[in-house]
């Protein structure tokens, strides 16, 4: 895998999944913008990436904040000229079934883990399209399709990201 030249936006860049792939993006040449709500993580992993002289920022973003993720958008670009490729992976999950999960539970998750999606898409797309094009992966879940119960609302919003995804690659792939 060849990035160099690259950038890259990572959301729940602070640890798990977002943290690996953030670490193997600048690894392979990428300027990483590591995006997350947690400041402390968030800052260890450009940390880390840096002392392996990678490049990296780090922007505090709550993904269901629409100016948080606008300014991480622009922060990018403001950064390293561009935007080429967009990993929208922040997420949690709540083990609840559907009927024990309250609204506000429910509005929580949804917001970072389907409407934070969607956000970014809409900042990014724009900009991407304006550079000639990129590349945008959506991690869902399992739980998207054969979930194992207990999990409604995570599954309810990673079955959006699922659909989002397939309904953005056909809007927007040929860009």
């Amino acid at each position: 895998m060849n990035l160099k030249g690259k950038v890259a936006i990572v959301t729940g860049a602070g640890d798990g999944i977002g943290r690996g792939i953030a670490a193997h993006f600048a690894a392979h040449g990428a300027a990483v913008v590591a995006a997350d709500i947690n400041a402390k993580t968030g800052a260890a992993v450009v940390r880390e990436i840096r002392r392996k002289k990678g490049k990296a920022v780090f922007v505090r973003c709550d993904v269901s904040r629409e100016p948080q993720v606008k300014r991480a958008v622009r922060e990018a670009v403001r950064r390293f000229g561009r935007l080429d490729v967009l990993v929208n992976n922040a997420g949690y999950a709540l083990w609840k079934p559907i009927a024990d999960t309250t609204e506000r539970e429910w509005k929580a998750l949804t917001d970072v883990d389907l409407k934070g999606v969607y956000l970014f898409l809409r900042h990014a797309i724009p900009q991407m399209k304006r550079q000639g094009g990129g590349s945008i992966v959506n991690i869902a879940s399992v739980q998207a399709t054969a979930n194992t119960g207990n999990v409604g609302a995570y599954c309810a919003a990673k079955g959006g990201v699922l659909a989002m995804t397939h309904a953005t690659a056909l809007d927007y792939g040929k860009d």
